[in-house]
């Protein structure tokens, strides 16, 4: 980002970890829990492969993989100050096979929430729960922007909790779809926080949504609708929906991974 005053006002650092949680508390190490049946023995050590994936992932991977997300936010906010002339948002209204053209920025949404009493916790954070509906309504309204039918969240992966938010911090949530499937999309979320008092900006939180298109049909069940191309319109757009489909991959070898075990344990427990 080249260094104009709008770039100066717009620039974001992601924090390091911390090991307090809030106020003057820290973390404490929890006791260990016990499973006793086939099925809850299945779910601790499903539990504790997913944890040692992802601290096993390399760090060359996570590092590319921040930079790339790093960058796409960076254009992200550009794009709600105006800063981009974006080419491919004029498209022809069909491509040889009929379905219309989207660009990927006619998705882009977002939404700035005033976090109140009533969205912490008792000590003044704000509920993780109250983020990912704020999070899953602007992913709503980029899915919507470009289904233009009814939409139903399937599954949040990558869920990311950076750093807290507190009562009086100002949440302005971003989203954009990155990449479309037979009826199926993923958008990309992520959330900036604002100290009203100081002016301080940081990033927080960020996550992938799988969104479903459903059209009424004349039966009692919704039918999928296959949906419209969405059209990259960088190196940086292209590169974010070409790392969709890996994610999509990792999902749906999780799930079926999942009805495996949840199977075998259910024969198991008769």
């Amino acid at each position: 980002m080249t260094d104009s005053p709008a770039a100066r006002r717009y620039s974001f650092s992601l924090p390091k970890a911390k090991s307090k949680s809030g106020l003057n508390h820290v973390s404490i190490q929890l006791p260990a829990i016990e499973p006793i049946t086939p099925i809850e023995m299945e779910r601790y050590t499903m539990a504790q492969t997913r944890r040692e994936a992802r601290l096993q992932q390399s760090r060359e991977a996570k590092e590319e993989e921040e930079e790339l997300l790093s960058n796409v936010r960076d254009q992200m906010r550009r794009w709600n100050v105006g800063q981009i002339n974006h080419p491919k948002l004029k498209l022809p209204p069909s491509d040889e096979d009929g379905k219309p053209r989207i660009a990927m920025q006619a998705t882009f949404a977002e939404s700035a929430q005033l976090v109140l009493p009533q969205h912490a916790n008792s000590l003044s954070i704000t509920f993780g729960g109250q983020v990912m509906k704020w999070m899953e309504n602007v992913a709503a309204v980029s899915a919507s922007r470009f289904s233009r039918v009814p939409i139903v969240t399937a599954s949040i992966d990558s869920l990311q909790f950076h750093r807290k938010t507190m009562i009086g911090d100002c949440l302005t949530v971003r989203s954009v779809v990155t990449r479309v499937f037979r009826s199926s999309m993923e958008v990309y979320v992520f959330v900036d926080s604002e100290n009203l008092v100081t002016g301080k900006q940081t990033f927080t939180n960020e996550a992938f949504f799988s969104m479903v298109a459903l059209q009424p049909s004349p039966s009692i069940q919704p039918i999928r609708l296959q949906l419209p191309h969405l059209i990259p319109g960088s190196e940086l757009e292209q590169a974010l929906s070409e790392a969709a489909e890996k994610r999509r991959i990792k999902r749906l070898e999780q799930r079926r991974e999942l009805a495996e075990r949840e199977t075998r344990s259910l024969i198991q427990s008769e």
